[in-house]
């Protein structure tokens, strides 16, 4: 790639409305609120990163990364980009040890160096990271609501050509028992569903859901309990493989890993503190049989495109959690990220200034 000198570093301020009230860890979210990050490099080209913390979500606040965004823009110029960046091989560990990053500002700069690296090369994302193995990855599509508003969705999405399905848990497992029963009804056998209960079941309300529906109505079940210990049991009685997210931000892979019953890691990578560490992490899970899977937090286009080109350099096919594009009404890029037959497309996105909707955006620095 030759010697890559930072010649300028810009943050901007977004505020996007979204189509409807979300509820995040128990908080209520009717807007995104984030930043948009650039640099430039001495040849004028740029590259993207996005920086967006959610409260009850994100240890760190908007106002602590938009500080280090401040101090980014008078420190960064003049840095050179290593040569070897994009192996994610521990690189930009070594390039960041003098900064002190908070995970979404670390996520934001890592994101903004591969896609200037993209621009350079002249090629798509996915294509300049260590194991460019597809030019796409499927969706999960993404539902939540009363058993006609998923009903409804999903019917779409398999319009749409999605075969997998995330349903949120309600709180009442009787409801979430009605819904999962008239989706596999609908989907007979031609769609798979999992299903996120956010630590709130107890494990006779685990053993109901399975007795009631089925163990073989879904494909696996995502943070069914706030006892981890409970997870072997279940799987023993049911059989139905069981997902970590939040369990991840607080235990180490290795101690998850010997959980019987744990199929799959989901992983979100600005929580994880950015691009490098999660591609380490997700090869790690696939050295122990484990299937990780990317997941948004409710973050534009520009991080969903870093997310999915991440997810299609693992060795299969791979099923991404970033269906949340459609809570916003309007994106970041000016052309949003095409979705055919259900699948995100990579092969022709590289991202440049003309991709921004800088109308969005208010410049911070």
């Amino acid at each position: 790639m030759g010697s890559v000198i930072i010649k300028d570093f810009k943050a901007f301020e977004y505020n996007l409305d979204l189509t409807q009230d979300l509820y995040v860890r128990g908080q209520l979210i009717n807007e995104r609120r984030g930043l948009i990050i650039q640099i430039i490099d001495e040849n004028g080209k740029s590259g993207f990163g996005e920086i967006a913390p959610l409260k009850n979500l994100h240890k760190e606040t908007y106002d602590q990364c938009a500080e280090q965004c401040r101090a980014l823009c008078d420190g960064f110029p003049g840095n050179e980009i290593p040569d070897t960046a994009n192996t994610l091989n521990g690189t930009l560990t070594e390039y960041f040890k003098d900064y002190d990053f908070l995970p979404c500002v670390r996520f934001g700069v890592e994101m903004a160096i591969l896609n200037l690296i993209s621009n350079i090369q002249q090629k798509p994302l996915y294509q300049i990271l260590p194991n460019p193995n597809h030019d796409f990855v499927h969706l999960n599509g993404m539902l939540q609501g009363d058993k006609d508003a998923v009903l409804n969705q999903a019917k779409e999405g398999m319009k749409n050509g999605i075969v997998s399905f995330k349903l949120k848990a309600s709180d009442s497992l009787n409801e979430d028992i009605e819904k999962v029963s008239a989706l596999n009804k609908l989907f007979d056998g031609k769609a798979m569903l999992h299903i996120d209960v956010n630590q709130k079941w107890q494990l006779e309300q685990a053993k109901q859901f399975s007795e009631q529906c089925g163990f073989w109505s879904v494909e696996y079940i995502e943070e069914p309990f706030t006892d981890l210990k409970l997870i072997p049991e279940f799987n023993h009685q049911t059989t139905i493989p069981v997902a970590l997210d939040e369990s991840v931000e607080k235990n180490t892979l290795e101690e998850l890993n010997h959980i019987e019953g744990v199929d799959i890691f989901v992983l979100k990578p600005s929580l994880i503190g950015g691009i490098e560490k999660t591609w380490q992490l997700m090869q790690y899970a696939q050295s122990v049989a484990i299937r990780p899977v990317l997941s948004s937090c409710y973050e534009t286009g520009l991080a969903l495109h870093m997310m999915a080109s991440l997810s299609s350099n693992l060795a299969h096919e791979s099923f991404v959690g970033l269906d949340t594009l459609k809570y916003f009404k309007k994106d970041i890029f000016k052309n949003p990220i095409e979705v055919t037959r259900g699948k995100i497309r990579l092969a022709n996105r590289i991202i440049t200034e003309h991709n921004i909707d800088f109308s969005l955006c208010e410049e911070l620095c």
